[in-house]
């Protein structure tokens, strides 16, 4: 990695020291571009933007679905002066005004037609056109910043309100250096990505570190039992060395390397986080690939924190030692407790911002003292190894994805059949968390089939309850709130009463 405070001069140097090389590979299409193809497609686009109105910075919205468009998107926000928010390209119309509301943009960049009345703002059209050859181009000017944000990613908070998550040049370039130094990640190496790039397991993980590496990258598409197959084959075949996965892609990988059975990819690192890794499926995988599984934890808020790099046959189970940055666990009084003690893992590092962005309330909630509160519980041992115990929040994680309970909850209760609906999410073998809804009947006639499909009808697929259990009442605490806790032992009773 090319270590740089200034952030025109690193992507310069990067692009054109690395010109002839290839960057992005597509698994599908065997299809590629190099560095200068990506600087040659950045200044293409860059063009057809326009010059906006002002020196200071404007916020665009950017809604791509193929990987490929990425990174000749960012590079020509980052050197137009705008400020790219990475949005999921199946939200809704109505989650996307949500958080037009929130940041207010000036335009929209896609890549594909924008559903009819999604929004009013003035759209750029992105075409993905490789221009011919690597002549050399003029140095990469950002008109960003290094402190200022450089891309704005969305994760969910217990309130219901989308949280923004500024990630500046300088978080992003530190955390890069920390986490590749420590595992030995350079240049040569090649990257897996088969998470979605709306997401910072996808976006950051692995295409963006890839780019201020100088490394290669290649993707098959989101991850699938249905492409499965292709993307190891194509891992072996482009040499894929480097692979960030969540918990719930080891048992597809596992099952389908199994059928495959010979001549599946010799990765040199893969590396789990976003949920709860089961110890059987990090084995059953470790077996069959003949590779230990790294697992890491971090955050939207703070990317990289732990990697257990050098633990992983005496404390398997830990997510291992802090990576360019300081961990403590406190008390709910703040105060810092000792080794083996449990409490709220908080972080301290270059690698966030330090803020949520145009959110003072929800900054103020998870922000202080330059300390930021991850939500999660755990403890240190004797060895400095962190080990997650839990979730203080009421997010539910399933397959690296956060789903906030009360959007669903939201929609639920739009039916008139209903008075009262709670969600909560249960341990899950496959994704970590399953979405489990209850619901108080205002009306006999309600059933979890017309439940399930308003569901459909009004959120992404991966919210879609797996199950809605219509019951009398809701338990609840001495304080009258709904007792998560006891409806999560109600859905497990009922769960194994119908065999389920």
């Amino acid at each position: 990695m090319i270590p740089s405070d200034n952030p025109s001069r690193m992507i310069s140097r990067i692009l054109e020291e690395n010109a002839c090389k290839v960057f992005f590979i597509d698994g599908k299409s065997d299809s590629s571009y190099t560095y200068g193809n990506l600087h040659g497609m950045c200044s293409c686009f860059r063009k057809k933007l326009g010059s906006k109105s002002g020196k200071q910075p404007v916020d665009v919205a950017v809604i791509l679905r193929e990987q490929a468009s990425y990174m000749p998107v960012l590079l020509a926000c980052w050197s137009s002066g705008r400020i790219p928010s990475i949005i999921d390209p199946n939200a809704t119309s109505e989650k996307f005004e949500t958080l037009n509301r929130l940041i207010r943009f000036k335009s929209i960049i896609t890549d594909f037609d924008l559903a009819r009345g999604y929004s009013k703002l003035p759209k750029h059209r992105y075409a993905h056109e490789i221009p011919a050859g690597t002549r050399k181009s003029a140095a990469l000017e950002v008109k960003l910043p290094a402190r200022s944000p450089f891309v704005i990613l969305f994760t969910s908070g217990s309130t219901g309100i989308p949280k923004c998550v500024p990630l500046s040049f300088e978080n992003i370039t530190s955390n890069v250096r920390a986490f590749s130094n420590r595992l030995g990640i350079n240049r040569n190496d090649c990257f897996l990505c088969t998470s979605p790039p709306w997401y910072a397991h996808g976006l950051y993980n692995s295409l963006l570190s890839s780019f201020f590496l100088g490394a290669k990258i290649m993707s098959p598409g989101i991850l699938n039992v249905m492409n499965c197959g292709l993307a190891l084959d194509r891992s072996g075949r482009y040499g894929a060395s480097i692979y960030h996965l969540m918990p719930s892609m080891l048992k597809i990988l596992t099952m389908v390397g199994r059928k495959i059975g010979s001549g599946l990819p010799k990765f040199r690192h893969v590396i789990c986080g976003t949920a709860r890794l089961e110890k059987k499926d990090k084995e059953d995988f470790e077996s069959l690939f003949r590779i230990p599984v790294t697992q890491q934890y971090g955050m939207t808020e703070t990317l990289f924190m732990c990697v257990n790099d050098r633990g992983q046959d005496k404390y398997s189970e830990s997510v291992g030692r802090p990576v360019g940055c300081k961990l403590k666990i406190v008390d709910g009084e703040g105060r810092t407790l000792g080794k083996n003690e449990t409490g709220e893992v908080i972080c301290r590092s270059d690698s966030m911002y330090g803020s949520y962005y145009f959110q003072k309330e929800e900054t103020t909630a998870s922000y202080s003292d330059g300390w930021f509160r991850t939500g999660d519980s755990g403890f240190f041992n004797e060895d400095n190894y962190l080990f997650i115990t839990g979730r203080l929040k009421e997010i539910i994680k399933k397959g690296g994805m956060n789903v906030n309970p009360n959007e669903i909850d939201g929609v639920l209760m739009k039916s008139p059949l209903l008075k009262q609906a709670k969600t909560i999410g249960i341990p899950d073998s496959t994704y970590g968390e399953e979405i489990i809804s209850f619901a108080v009947k205002s009306d006999k006639s309600a059933t979890e089939a017309e439940l399930i499909a308003l569901c459909r009808k009004k959120l992404p697929a991966s919210h879609v309850p797996k199950k809605i259990f219509l019951i009398n009442e809701m338990p609840l605490t001495s304080t009258g709130k709904v007792s998560s806790s006891d409806l999560a032992s109600l859905a497990l009773k009922m769960q194994k009463s119908k065999g389920e």
